[in-house]
């Protein structure tokens, strides 16, 4: 588990990459990287504890496999390597040569290949006999929206994004065709579109589509607006689930004060981005820097808390006093004078105290203690 994920639940593609230095590490030494008595102890180490470097325990691994391998294991994502297609090419240079005259000479190797055709013979001696070539992609051909939409909805329904998303996208290019593009129906489809590939794990084109929405919205409608604020926001999310936590942050800070100064704002979303802020404050170690970020003064039409009643601060000093002077039952009763005076000048005290944390003006101040807790 990387650490980010034993630390704050947040995991990404980063996540994975450290996932690899452990299999690489165990592979190479032929132990874990860390080892515990317990789950919590373990994930305690993937947190905060170095790990050992590869060439201690095996001398003869490269020197750029071992630095590669403790990149992949750095506890702060931004620190791995910024993709696997790089991890891929780092790797690639270490791989052993073929010998001269060999049946498998070396060649470019694509590691996308089995996705894209599964089922082909592996290439060289044996495999395929002619070079592939592609073939040229046919005209893009109109597809009727109504039934695009209603079988993508139906395929979203029960779970199938990766064709929504096919589907969805070949609608998007067909409505272009059609309509205008920066009309209300391809606004739409570019909407629809956008969050059905986040939801399939696609968060960066999903981010390219919610920033561009968010560029249409703000010149239309202004660069406060809700519609754009909102699609900022989706796009922050979209950083934040790709691993990429200090886009995601800097994303949320820089919408949080447009939310704050908006008079007719919803307090519900202004919350929403705030708690974004604070997990992934705390998941990047920096847990006080959330204690002098400025809180969003209350609207016009927000209600403030209601100062307690003069009965509810005497009963408040009451009780305060008596847990002071246990033997004390309630005022004006108990023992001795000397332990009711106590009593009676730790109650003024406690209710002088929370006078003075009332704000000035209150209109409470003005009520007069009830007569009972004279």
């Amino acid at each position: 588990m990387a650490p980010e994920q034993a630390t704050s639940g947040l995991a990404g593609p980063h996540s994975d990459l450290y996932a690899l230095g452990c299999i690489l590490h165990e592979v190479l030494t032929g132990h874990p990287v860390f080892s515990a008595p317990t789950p919590y102890a373990l994930f305690a180490k993937h947190a905060g504890e170095p790990p050992t470097p590869v060439r201690v325990l095996r001398p003869d691994v490269p020197e750029a496999l071992e630095a590669l391998i403790l990149e992949l294991l750095a506890k702060q994502p931004e620190s791995r390597p910024a993709t696997a297609r790089t991890v891929y090419q780092r790797l690639a240079v270490l791989l052993p040569r073929s010998a001269p005259g060999s049946q498998h000479p070396d060649g470019p190797f694509d590691p996308l290949r089995p996705f894209h055709t599964p089922m082909a013979p592996p290439p060289g001696p044996g495999g395929l006999s002619t070079a592939f070539v592609a073939q040229a992609a046919p005209a893009p051909r109109d597809v009727d929206l109504a039934s695009a939409l209603a079988e993508a909805d139906e395929l979203i329904g029960a779970g199938k994004h990766a064709p929504a998303v096919h589907i969805l996208g070949a609608a998007l290019g067909s409505a272009q065709r059609q309509h205008d593009p920066h009309g209300p129906v391809v606004r739409s489809l570019r909407k629809q579109h956008a969050r059905i590939l986040m939801l399939d794990g696609q968060v960066g084109p999903a981010r390219t589509e919610f920033l561009r929405l968010a560029q249409t919205a703000a010149a239309d409608h202004g660069p406060v607006s809700a519609e754009a604020l909102g699609y900022r926001f989706l796009a922050a999310q979209c950083s934040e689930q790709a691993g990429e936590i200090s886009a995601a942050l800097a994303e949320y800070q820089a919408i949080l004060p447009a939310y704050a100064a908006q008079a007719n704002r919803d307090p519900g979303q202004a919350l929403a981005v705030r708690d974004r802020i604070g997990k992934l404050l705390l998941a990047t170690g920096r847990p006080r820097s959330l204690a002098g970020s400025p809180r969003p003064a209350p609207g016009p039409g927000a209600h403030a808390r209601p100062a307690p009643s003069r009965h509810a601060r005497a009963a408040v000093a009451t009780r305060a006093a008596q847990r002071r002077h246990p033997t004390v039952v309630a005022p004006g009763r108990g023992t001795g004078d000397s332990e009711r005076q106590a009593f009676t000048a730790a109650r003024s005290a406690a209710l002088r105290r929370t006078q003075n944390s009332l704000p000035s003006g209150s209109a409470s101040t003005a009520q007069p203690e009830p007569s009972g807790f004279r």
